[in-house]
């Protein structure tokens, strides 16, 4: 059943209908009364609102002037394919379009580090040790580029997804940054084929890669790591972020760079779905150049190649989410103790910055404190 309720504060966690009823009589008293609140739509069976969007309604900063996002609000027979298939991932009721005045969260947590390596180590080696499983039950038939393609793209697949149910979990769980002020940025209408095209080109050019630096079908993959791994994973994502941060500043820099990029900047408040809404040449160039030129300094053999990306694209896709929490990187997490370690944050304030920039590191801070762009935390500060 969808109510509508005008200035009503409404929860931006579930909720019953009778704490709603509660919320909406204690408006009055809230410090956002003065505010012209939009209607919003209330659906009362599930507990979430489903906010009206576009140029004329309010946030606690104003006017909100954000892209219209009607999509996930349609039947699935009214939905474009793009659509359907987007709508396997998103979860209306994790995003609020405007800001939470009446849910009080307390200290920001920390995240399990542990928890988290298990989730991804488990992750990346699921398609190896399936490898090199059939290689010792079948050890006449190694598996061609074709197949072993499909399988490594398949567990990619699966993981991303996993990814994106994990980290809707935790933003109901947690919150998000900056919640009090302004809403997450919900997908705009014209961005739902961009994001799919994006999606598909990351499981593509992300598998495809580790195949195409250097895979060997009578090699089975497991024996293929050796005891330099640990050493080599941290000196590659380290150099990664080096590649990274030079393109990323000059796009932030230069005008002409900034036209790959700004795409990516309509958001400032961004979900899991844009850390994929994304310019082709942007794609080319974080997906396949800057990890090539990285993989022609630090050699790794295919599988640990293969685990050093999944690593990354966790890190990469959890630093668009703007959960409420504070979590180090999992490989990376040593940095702390220099000041130079990422932390979801980093990248949700990079958005919030716009243009101006600062934090441009993808999987560190180590190139932003040596290079002076290091931006002030806010809601993570002293953690």
């Amino acid at each position: 059943m969808i109510s509508t309720l005008a200035g009503a504060e409404v929860p931006w966690t579930a909720t019953t209908s009778a704490s709603h009823s509660s919320s909406a009589s204690s408006s009055s008293d809230s410090d956002s009364a003065s505010l012209s609140e939009p209607v919003v739509e209330y659906d009362s069976e599930h507990g979430f609102e489903l906010p009206r969007t576009g140029e004329g309604y309010t946030t606690r900063k104003g006017k909100d002037y954000r892209a219209k996002s009607t999509w996930y609000l349609k039947t699935f027979w009214q939905r474009t394919w793009s659509e359907r298939v987007l709508g396997l991932l998103y979860r209306p009721e994790m995003e609020s379009q405007y800001f939470i005045t009446n849910v009080e969260r307390g200290p920001i947590p920390t995240g399990n580090l542990v928890e988290d390596n298990a989730f991804i180590f488990s992750s990346g080696m699921a398609p190896i040790l399936l490898q090199t499983a059939a290689y010792w039950a079948y050890p006449e038939f190694k598996w061609p580029l074709w197949f072993a393609g499909g399988v490594y793209s398949a567990f990619f697949a699966v993981f991303a997804a996993t990814l994106v149910y994990r980290f809707n979990r935790d933003v109901l769980l947690y919150g998000v940054f900056d919640e009090k002020n302004f809403g997450r940025d919900r997908l705009a209408d014209t961005g739902v084929f961009t994001v799919l095209r994006g999606i598909s080109a990351t499981i593509v050019f992300r598998t495809g890669l580790s195949f195409f630096m250097g895979y060997n079908p009578a090699e089975n993959p497991l024996g293929s790591f050796s005891l330099s791994y640990p050493l080599r994973l941290v000196a590659f994502i380290v150099t990664y972020d080096y590649f990274f941060y030079a393109y990323h500043r000059s796009c932030h820099q230069f005008d002409s760079l900034w036209a790959i990029h700004q795409l990516h900047h309509t958001t400032k408040h961004p979900t899991i779905l844009h850390a994929i809404l994304a310019d082709g040449f942007q794609e080319i160039i974080e997906i396949v150049l800057v990890p090539s030129f990285t993989c022609m300094l630090i050699p790794m053999s295919f599988a640990e190649l293969w685990l050093t990306l999944i690593y990354m694209f966790a890190v990469e896709v959890g630093g668009h989410t703007g959960v409420r929490l504070h979590q180090s990187h999992p490989v990376l997490w040593f940095l702390k103790y220099v000041n130079m370690e990422l932390c979801l944050e980093d990248h949700d304030l990079h958005h919030r910055n716009g243009k101006s920039g600062l934090c441009y590191g993808k999987q560190s801070r180590v190139w932003d404190q040596l290079f002076g762009t290091v931006g002030d935390r806010i809601e993570t500060a002293g953690m």
